[in-house]
């Protein structure tokens, strides 16, 4: 068998083994938000965590997603830094979609000390969606 026989024997075999264990199905599967979501509620490195929250800037968040971000941020457990982002990140969704978030957000910016990162988020956040600033 030639060289060039024995690659392409090769190439075809991986390509079946490929399809056969579900890898190059359907590429529209993979979610990058949803991963950066699971990322943040298990990864044990907190820079991991971290970046994974800084990605989600400018994605489109599914309202699922929205609640999820929005259990992280309502935790107090959770690292502040992860949640000042997350609320960056929940300032990108469209105003018409806001409702369900931004008065929890309203609420939180009560509860947090004044001039953290997480009310400074939350009131810029509610300030570009057109709500009512909570100052």
């Amino acid at each position: 068998m030639s060289m060039l026989s024995r690659f392409f024997a090769t190439s075809l075999l991986v390509w079946g083994c490929l399809q056969l264990t579900g890898c190059g199905d359907s590429p529209g599967t993979y979610d990058p938000v949803q991963s950066d979501l699971n990322v943040i509620k298990s990864d044990a490195n907190i820079e991991v965590r971290r970046r994974s929250a800084a990605s989600l800037s400018g994605q489109y968040l599914s309202d699922e997603q929205i609640d999820q971000m929005m259990a992280i941020v309502l935790d107090s457990n959770q690292d502040n830094v992860i949640r000042a982002r997350l609320i960056w990140a929940l300032g990108g969704v469209e105003p018409d979609r806001s409702d369900r978030f931004l008065p929890k957000l309203a609420e939180l910016s009560n509860q947090v000390p004044p001039g953290s990162e997480i009310q400074k988020a939350i009131l810029r956040v509610i300030k570009r969606l057109g709500g009512k600033n909570q100052e």
